[in-house]
């Protein structure tokens, strides 16, 4: 109730709604205020090598709680509805461990 879709496409998609997460900037304020919030617990972060902040800048910040940071990369193929295979589809998922 109450989300709108996008009716132009084939899929009936929801329309995006902005979020801290719609910036750059706005994504490395809300990483930094969630490790924060968790710095006393292990924090485990899947993320993509395609998105933004790049995997330096949030293993820097995640660094800014956790003394200990393993990083395990995994590749992965992302197919998401009437999506064909392509190279952009194709991926690192890094799994970032801070202890």
């Amino acid at each position: 109730d109450g989300v709108e879709t996008q009716e132009h496409t084939k899929t009936q998609k929801f329309k995006s709604y902005r979020t801290p997460f719609s910036s750059l900037q706005g994504s490395i304020d809300a990483f930094k205020a969630l490790f924060e919030q968790y710095k006393d617990s292990i924090i485990v972060v899947s993320y993509s090598s395609n998105e933004l902040p790049d995997k330096e800048t949030l293993f820097n910040l995640l660094a800014s709680v956790k003394d200990h940071i393993t990083v395990y990369p995994i590749d992965h193929r992302y197919s998401f509805g009437t999506q064909r295979w392509d190279a952009k589809n194709v991926v690192k998922e890094y799994l970032f461990v801070g202890k």
